[in-house]
């Protein structure tokens, strides 16, 4: 055999079925029916039936309240050990370390798994009360303040498929409009806890400059202290600028 001559893989269908699947969803911000992936796939119903039941069994899928089939976030715990998220950590961490010692608040980071924000990395402050996010937390995109982040850098379409699918009322997507339309001008979002009362929430988003695409959000949390008030514009600047330090350690 030549030594530039290229070896000829023994095809393994399942497992190449399996792949496509998998692949097809990591570039997908929706969910997709049975008879919808085959078609997108160019193959029939049968082909990909047993390969799609047999991710959804290991988990790799999940259905949703329509039914349909969606990526879920195994594949980011198994990707959580790989070099690529622990560079990500590498670069973002001192950054962060910068921020809780500035602030002396807590500050987690989440990254994009299509359309998913799962969290994996966050410094604790040193306060004699902290505020801690458990790791590899998916955020909810619609009541979290850095769900709504990667929402409002989301493409207006599948914004509102998302939206359609969570059947909110008119009055609810007038203010969840108004809620993207003031990230995107501001570049962060800043508001009371959906989930705890008197916890303020703070989150802005990590954007590739080269590519002005979103990859993560930065968000911290906190309490006021008795008798005592945490100036928010103050927090928002060191937020910000830990945002920028983090995306020019990436470049």
């Amino acid at each position: 055999m030549k030594s530039n001559q290229k070896t000829k893989l023994t095809k393994v269908p399942a497992l190449e079925k399996g792949l496509d699947i998998l692949e097809f969803f990591s570039r997908s911000e929706i969910s997709y029916s049975l008879s919808q992936i085959a078609k997108e796939l160019s193959l029939t119903v049968s082909e990909i039936q047993r390969p799609v039941q047999y991710l959804l069994q290991r988990g790799y899928l999940y259905r949703d309240p329509s039914g349909s089939f969606r990526l879920s976030s195994k594949l980011f715990f198994i990707a959580h050990h790989y070099p690529s998220h622990q560079r990500l950590l590498s670069v973002a961490l001192p950054a962060m370390k910068w921020f809780t010692h500035e602030t002396e608040l807590s500050v987690h980071f989440s990254v994009k798994q299509g359309i998913d924000l799962v969290i994996i990395g966050q410094i604790e402050s040193q306060t004699r009360a902290r505020i801690t996010i458990q790791n590899g937390l998916s955020l909810d995109l619609f009541t979290t303040a850095s769900g709504k982040v990667l929402l409002a850098h989301l493409p207006s379409e599948i914004q509102k498929i998302l939206t359609s699918q969570n059947k909110f009322s008119p009055g609810e997507k007038s203010i969840l409009q108004a809620q993207i339309d003031s990230i995107l001008k501001k570049g962060f979002i800043c508001s009371e806890s959906h989930y705890y009362d008197g916890l303020s929430d703070l989150a802005v988003p990590l954007i590739d400059t080269a590519t002005q695409t979103i990859h993560g959000v930065l968000a911290t949390s906190w309490i006021n202290p008795r008798g005592k008030s945490i100036p928010q514009p103050f927090i928002i600047e060191k937020l910000k600028e830990t945002s920028q330090k983090i995306v020019e350690s990436w470049s």
